[in-house]
């Protein structure tokens, strides 16, 4: 009986909307802002040319002659290290972001007591002396999420990435970004902004970010025409952080009563298991916000070709979650030997992700948003 009734809606509801339905349009182009329709013929007309004379495929030559960077995001020193020995041609520094455990009796010494000591001048400085040594690019990260009572200590990143030498900042966010503008400081702008398309591409280009880095929701047949608007970066390794939320998981269920939180985070490593199975790693901030992490890491070692040819111009290692150098050293050397192949048909990159271990995922580079 529910059976039927819930057709029954089901049909009465169609049955009512139907006549105001319009038919989806299939392939649509909207013109740009400010675009005329005579505008999209005369483009279309000269593409058609460049494509009849030859030109069009020597710019696609060009563009692979130029050989993709390779980035790696990071957030401590030690990861720092393991990303230059391992060949990365930009870092992207994230110190400060997380939390970090509790130093081994072994390391009081360590860094962890450096930033709980403020000293963050020092690392930031310490990490562009070692990139600059190394003759590789660094960025300075910052939050996703920045509310305007948090804005202060945005400019003070900017003020110490100038300050320091820095190439600039990666943006998750029109605040930021529009900040970075203000101060004159150059940025990247981060997968957070949803760049999915290649309107908003060309738009980041057009408010001065000098690169953009695509959504890894992209398939990589639609990547391409993105890629083909503007400097594009595609992330290629490492969990992909799946959600941010105020709500911290462990200082609420382990913390401690009355808001005087004991840090439960820095204890060691937690996760949420769902019904399946599957481990999501948390992490946390100095702002008690939690972050989930994916169950599974990305990765697309044997795919760089295809990144390549679709015209990237840089291919992003991703290390949240990671905390040994050598694994950050190792795993940036096969990404450096895959590009680098590339390059010199000789040296084939034969390593696939099975060499690297089990549980991998290519994400929805190749089934998109289902």
């Amino acid at each position: 009986m529910n059976d039927l009734r819930t057709k029954a809606v089901s049909q009465l509801e169609n049955l009512r909307i139907s006549k105001w339905k319009r038919e989806t349009l299939e392939n649509m182009q909207l013109p740009a802002s400010g675009e005329k329709k005579t505008d999209r013929v005369k483009e279309e007309g000269i593409t058609r040319e460049l494509e009849e004379t030859g030109i069009k495929d020597k710019v696609k030559s060009q563009q692979l002659s130029e050989k993709p960077l390779l980035s790696v995001s990071v957030y401590s020193l030690k990861g720092l290290e393991g990303a230059l020995e391992g060949g990365a041609d930009c870092v992207y520094f994230g110190e400060g972001l997380f939390r970090k455990q509790k130093a081994a009796e072994k390391e009081k010494n360590s860094e962890v007591e450096e930033i709980s000591g403020r000293n963050l001048d020092s690392i930031f400085e310490n990490a562009v002396l070692k990139a600059r040594t190394a003759g590789r690019k660094i960025y300075f990260n910052t939050p996703k999420i920045v509310k305007d009572s948090e804005i202060k200590q945005v400019e003070e990143l900017f003020s110490r990435a100038g300050k320091l030498g820095a190439d600039g900042v990666l943006v998750s966010n029109l605040g930021t970004l529009n900040l970075a503008k203000e101060k004159g400081i150059p940025y990247i702008a981060d997968s957070p902004l949803n760049i999915y398309n290649s309107y908003t591409l060309t738009l980041l280009r057009e408010k001065g970010a000098e690169m953009s880095v695509l959504s890894p929701e992209l398939t990589l047949e639609k990547l391409k025409e993105v890629a083909s608007h503007g400097p594009a970066e595609c992330i290629v390794h490492g969990r992909l952080e799946l959600m941010e939320s105020e709500h911290c998981i462990t200082g609420g269920l382990l913390g401690g009563n009355k808001g005087q939180c004991s840090a439960p985070c820095r204890s060691g490593n937690f996760k949420l298991v769902d019904e399946r199975n599957y481990e999501f790693p948390l992490l946390m901030d100095y702002r008690c916000r939690t972050h989930i992490l994916n169950s599974r890491s990305l990765c697309m070692l044997e795919y760089v070709p295809s990144f390549i040819e679709n015209g990237i111009s840089s291919l992003r290692i991703e290390t949240l979650g990671m905390d040994d150098t050598e694994e950050i050293k190792r795993i940036t050397e096969k990404y450096r030997k895959a590009i680098d192949a590339y390059y010199k048909p000789e040296e084939k990159a034969k390593e696939k992700c099975e060499d690297m271990g089990k549980g991998f995922t290519t994400g929805h580079y190749f089934r998109g948003v289902q």
